[in-house]
């Protein structure tokens, strides 16, 4: 299997080193093609024993996609690779036509700005990837555009799903995001400002991506940021939070505030739909609409031990069901079992799952 990466985020990053690994688990040679960037590191140390690694410069923008096209069909002239795997919209458009013909394609859109168009590019170029989602949200507007997609989750570390809760002694609330929104941010500042006033001894800390100019707006707040996207420093800042904002309003996946959710964290999210994929008011966490709702409903959570735990706890159990290694197993690998390649048996899935490939347009 080869897998071909455009320019990695945290959320793609972290959804392929787990996909990797499955398919490792599996007894399938992987091999990787992607673009360098800030998240190589990331991404090569999650990638399991025996993968290997193509990475391709990118320091020049358009270019950079040509060098990837390029790469893709030297290594697809070459043999030995059964199916491709694109994640973004943007890296399969750039090898589409990559000489020889590829092998079986899958597509993971990783919620590009190319969706909408998605439909009419398949009707140009008449291709028939397998679309694999990486949320339900994404599967359902896929579904809208008239293209089926089996939605498959970014799997957690353990570290989150299974570390105990462990609040700092002093009141802490964290917010962040592993996509720079200076709007969140801003948003972040204001709040803990008003909140510092009605609830002295609060701290505030900030994870993740900091948007351009956001740090000396945090210092000047006095909110403690850093940088670090490792799994250990994120979920010891989670462990230790009493709750999490969730500010950013991403169409992808927000897996940080997955990632608060499966480390028993309160959380509390702007009302957006990415947000209220995952937080049931109420239920597993609290939906807010501004900031005078932030405000409330982090004020009624601090006074309130015993409704936090609660909520943590819920959300911890919904983490799980949502995005352990089961889910990925029943929708990648379900996805995967359609290849001729495949023996489906051989991935759990009965032979005769009902899984539809992208029609084609004739």
């Amino acid at each position: 299997m080869l897998h071909v990466v455009g320019r990695v985020t945290e959320p793609v990053a972290r959804f392929i080193g787990p996909t990797l690994g499955l398919l490792h688990a599996e007894g399938m040679a992987q091999e990787l093609m992607m673009l360098e960037g800030p998240a190589l590191p990331l991404l090569r140390a999650s990638l399991p024993a025996g993968t290997t690694l193509h990475p391709v410069r990118a320091d020049d923008g358009r270019r950079a996609w040509l060098r990837l096209r390029a790469a893709v069909a030297q290594r697809l002239s070459r043999g030995g690779v059964d199916a491709v795997h694109f994640h973004g919209v943007q890296p399969w458009l750039a090898s589409v036509t990559a000489r020889p013909p590829a092998p079986p394609v899958f597509l993971s859109p990783h919620g590009s700005h190319l969706l909408g168009a998605l439909p009419l590019l398949v009707a140009l170029l008449r291709q028939r990837p397998t679309l694999v989602a990486t949320s339900d949200r994404e599967s359902a507007r896929l579904q809208r555009l008239g293209l089926i997609a089996p939605a498959s989750h970014p799997v957690l570390e353990d570290l989150y799903l299974h570390t105990a809760q462990q609040a700092s002694s002093v009141p802490t609330v964290v917010a962040g995001s592993y996509v720079a929104s200076r709007a969140a941010l801003s948003l972040f500042t204001r709040v803990s400002v008003l909140l510092a006033e009605a609830q002295p001894g609060l701290a505030f800390e900030w994870l993740g991506q900091v948007a351009v100019g956001g740090a000396a707006e945090l210092d000047a707040a006095g909110i403690a940021h850093q940088h670090s996207a490792a799994p250990d420093r994120i979920a010891d800042a989670l462990g230790r939070a009493w709750l999490f904002l969730a500010l950013t309003p991403d169409p992808r996946t927000p897996l940080l505030l997955a990632q608060a959710m499966a480390s028993g964290t309160a959380c509390i999210a702007l009302n957006t739909p990415s947000h209220s994929a995952l937080i049931r008011h109420g239920h597993n966490g609290l939906l807010v609409r501004d900031d005078a709702s932030l405000k409330a409903a982090v004020c009624g959570l601090l006074d309130h031990p015993e409704r936090r735990q609660a909520l943590g706890e819920q959300a911890r159990a919904d983490a799980l069901r949502l995005f352990g290694p089961g889910q990925l197993q029943r929708g990648l690998l379900a996805a995967y079992a359609m290849a001729p390649w495949a023996r489906p048996e051989r991935f759990g899935v009965p032979h005769d799952a009902p899984m539809t490939p992208v029609p084609r347009a004739d």
